[in-house]
């Protein structure tokens, strides 16, 4: 089970993901439309009509099949998409528990990420989403150019159930309404992050525009998008939350004058033989998060963070 308020110890089994994740997506988007409609779309049955799609959208994108090398790559509000996509890594999976060997993705997985991309941009009217690039390459670790693409489509359709694609101000409100989450729960901690610049729409992209790629080890990351295909940004909240206060005793001792380093500290703690992910995720899920004057402070519903993201669009960048 992957219910948020139990979820799965291992994640999803690798072999099951690519049928997984699309039957998530889809019961995600279309909740009205029942678990069976959502479950049709994980079946071997349907993958004749994905990559029909694909090959319709790949052709309205790329009228001639040599445009493909020559199109510019959207940018999705990064400073160098071909640099994140170009020097993504992935954890080698040789067995050996606790290792995540660094390997840069292959270039015909670039290649495809670049192409769903493109086809994100012109067939879906996709202009900015941060944390698009980084959703599309852990999709192909598990599944072809065609289901990712298909994933993707439903993604955007039910926006902001994953990612914001209403352009840099909504971007600017996910992270503002995490700001303001983690100084209702730890306001010594927020008042640290906010004096050198982790509380700003830069300060938060390791975890809304990178989705944690450059924090935790790639396995990890992976286990967290198991629950984010399933429950949506929250995830986002919870274990950005989780892995602030997992950290926050750490983080206070230390003469950290810089948002860099503040992340870079985050990491070497998150890769240390010590580093317990099933700690992390326990955390993430528990009922309460912290006290504050006696009381136990639990995270805002789906409705709250909806609320609080609307009214943090006017917050400037």
């Amino acid at each position: 089970s992957l219910r948020p308020s139990q979820p799965h110890p291992c994640g999803v089994p690798e072999g099951m993901r690519c049928a997984v994740y699309l039957a998530a997506v889809y019961r995600t988007v279309h909740a009205d439309r029942g678990a069976a409609f959502a479950d049709e779309h994980g079946l071997m049955a349907k993958k004749a009509v994905l990559d029909h799609g694909w090959k319709i959208s790949l052709k309205a994108t790329f009228p001639n099949p040599d445009d493909e090398e020559d199109a510019p790559l959207p940018a999705f509000g990064h400073a160098s998409i071909h640099d994140l996509i170009e020097n993504y890594v992935v954890a080698s999976l040789d067995g050996t528990p606790g290792v995540d060997s660094r390997t840069k993705i292959h270039p015909e997985g670039a290649r495809r990420a670049s192409a769903v991309l493109q086809v994100a941009h012109a067939v879906y009217g996709v202009e900015h989403a941060p944390l698009l690039p980084d959703v599309v390459l852990l999709l192909l670790t598990c599944m072809d150019a065609a289901c990712a693409s298909a994933a993707v489509r439903e993604m955007v359709a039910g926006s902001p159930r994953y990612f914001p694609c209403g352009g840099p101000t909504e971007h600017a409100a996910w992270c503002r309404t995490f700001a303001e989450t983690v100084r209702h729960f730890y306001p010594e901690t927020h008042a640290l992050m906010e004096e050198i610049g982790a509380t700003s729409t830069e300060g938060l992209a390791p975890i809304f525009a990178r989705f944690f790629v450059t924090v935790l080890p790639h396995e990890c990351v992976r286990r967290i998008f198991d629950m984010y295909l399933c429950e949506g940004y929250k995830v986002l909240f919870r274990f950005g939350l989780a892995l602030i206060a997992s950290f926050k005793s750490e983080m206070k001792n230390m003469q950290i004058t810089d948002v860099l380093t503040w992340w870079g500290v985050v990491r070497s703690l998150a890769y240390a033989p010590a580093f317990d992910f099933e700690l992390l995720q326990k955390k993430a899920y528990e009922r309460f998060l912290g006290r504050r004057l006696g009381r136990r402070r639990r995270l805002p519903g789906r409705r709250h963070l909806a609320r609080a993201l609307k009214l943090n669009e006017t917050w400037p960048r």
